[in-house]
């Protein structure tokens, strides 16, 4: 990646981290677990796999590295477990649709954000790509969005939108430091999650039919799209990496339709094509004004 501006180079590690987070949602479906264990299997092999990659490349720097995160690293650090936990937990009080709509926000809480506290005006091509994928991802989760689910979905919501807050303030906090990676801040992050955990989770094992999609999420997917997405934000704008994240919520249903045969509906692919096409527009203005 050498040839490559530093915000194409940001483009594109931020696009290979959402990708290789798309399988995410298959995955959960595939092991079917608790809310708890789930987690804590989720945080402790990312950050295993994580701090193993650390440790490799670092080497004796490793200390310095974690020491020169400070407190940005810190406040990274927070959010990303945050985001971990409130994400799971709002599955368990609303609908998948309700989630999604309200994490979609990321893009725009991401702009407001930036312009506030790091004085980065928002792009006009961003902002009109961040609204009409936010109509697209409306339409995705149209059929479900207020279908019924249970008298506590309140809090399922506000979950989310913790979540999304968590989730926007950490590529803010990663924009503002840009010479410093977090990619140890969020592994350290994962690593005292599943501490927590220890004392809530039945004893420590797997079915068998629970082992490969746990070991696929924690050792690659988890560790592969966060990892890459805590460099993202220190070469492209906050705004911009949160709108490429839309791609997840758009292709997951993909990964579903293809390994569990659970065809989308029209709405489904109507949106999901909306907020394809537009962010393919805008990335490829992006590059071109980059290069």
């Amino acid at each position: 990646m050498n040839g490559l501006s530093n915000h194409a180079k940001g483009f594109v590690l931020t696009f290979i981290g959402v990708m290789a987070l798309t399988p995410d949602a298959l995955l959960l479906r595939l092991a079917d677990m608790d809310v708890w264990p789930m987690t804590f299997w989720r945080n402790a092999l990312m950050s295993a796999a994580l701090l193993t990659v650390l440790l490799a490349v670092y080497r004796g720097k490793f200390v310095s590295r974690i020491s020169a995160l400070g407190k940005t690293g810190f406040g990274v650090g927070v959010m990303m477990a945050v985001s971990s936990v409130t994400f799971v937990l709002a599955f368990e009080y609303t609908s998948a649709a309700k989630v999604l709509i309200t994490v979609a926000i990321i893009p725009m809480l991401a702009a407001l954000m930036s312009t506030l506290f790091l004085k980065e005006p928002i792009k006009l091509a961003t902002g009109i790509a961040c609204v009409i994928s936010l109509a697209g991802i409306g339409v995705v989760v149209s059929d479900s969005l207020f279908v019924e689910t249970n008298g506590n979905e309140v809090w399922g919501i506000a979950y989310a939108f913790v979540t999304a807050v968590a989730v926007a303030s950490a590529f803010t906090l990663t924009r503002s430091k840009p010479a410093v990676s977090m990619v140890p801040a969020t592994a350290l992050a994962a690593l005292v999650v599943a501490l927590c955990l220890v004392p809530f989770v039945p004893p420590l094992h797997l079915a068998d039919d629970q082992v490969f999609p746990v070991l696929a999420m924690g050792l690659f997917v988890l560790p592969v799209s966060f990892g890459l997405l805590a460099i993202g934000p220190r070469f492209i704008p906050a705004p911009e990496v949160g709108l490429l994240m839309l791609l997840e919520t758009c292709l997951g249903p993909f990964w579903v339709w293809l390994v569990l045969h659970q065809q989308p509906s029209v709405t489904v692919l109507v949106g999901g094509t909306i907020v394809v096409v537009t962010l393919a527009c805008h990335a490829i203005w992006s590059l071109r004004r980059s290069t």
